[in-house]
C-alpha cells in the first residue's frame, strides 16, 4: 500500500503498520497521561507507524509519533441546552476529526471515549483496541500519600 513504510529487521521486510491513538491528553504531568506517554514511547521502537490524536499534547510528550490535536467543542451552560452539550461535543470531535483527513490505519488504540465514538463514525471497519486507564488505578492509588485505611478502600473500590 501507499501509506506504509517499509524497514529492515536483521534482514527480514517487515511492514510499519500505522496506528492511530486515541487519547484525551498525551503529557507526562501524572495519572493515566503517564502510561500513555510510556505506551507511545515504546510502540515505535517495534516498528509502528504512530499517529496520535488527542485534545491536548505537551510539546515532547511523544518525541516519536506524529501528533495531532482536535478540538473537543464547547461546552454550553445556557438553560437546558447544558443538558445536550455532551451531545453536541461529541458530534464537533466526530467533525474535527473527519476534518483532519487521514488515511485508513491498520489498528486504533483508544483511551478516551469522546474520540472512540467518533472513531466508529470515521473509520467504521477499523479495528479498535480500547485501553481502560482503570487498569493502573490500584498502582496510581498506592502512591498516594493517604492513610492505609483510605488506601486499602480506594484500591478495594478500583478493582470492582
Amino acid at each position: 500500500r501507499r501509506h506504509t513504510r517499509y524497514i529492515s529487521v536483521t534482514g527480514v521486510q517487515t511492514c510499519a503498520l500505522p496506528i492511530y491513538v486515541l487519547a484525551s491528553r498525551v503529557n507526562r504531568a501524572g495519572g493515566a497521561d503517564v502510561y500513555t506517554c510510556e505506551l507511545l514511547s515504546r510502540l515505535p521502537s517495534y516498528g509502528f507507524n504512530v499517529t496520535v490524536i488527542c485534545h491536548e499534547a505537551a510539546a515532547g510528550a511523544a518525541p516519536s509519533c506524529r501528533v495531532l490535536t482536535i478540538d473537543r467543542g464547547r461546552s454550553n451552560d445556557l438553560p437546558l441546552v447544558w443538558r445536550v452539550s455532551p451531545l453536541l461535543q461529541l458530534r464537533a470531535v466526530e467533525r474535527n476529526l473527519r476534518r483532519l483527513d487521514l488515511r485508513r490505519p491498520a489498528v486504533v488504540l483508544g483511551m478516551a471515549h469522546q474520540l472512540i465514538w467518533a472513531h466508529r463514525r470515521v473509520w467504521d471497519r477499523v479495528p479498535l483496541v480500547y485501553l481502560p486507564h482503570s487498569m493502573i488505578a490500584p498502582v496510581e492509588v498506592s502512591t498516594y500519600r493517604w492513610g492505609s485505611k483510605l488506601k486499602k478502600a480506594k484500591i478495594g473500590r478500583a478493582h470492582v
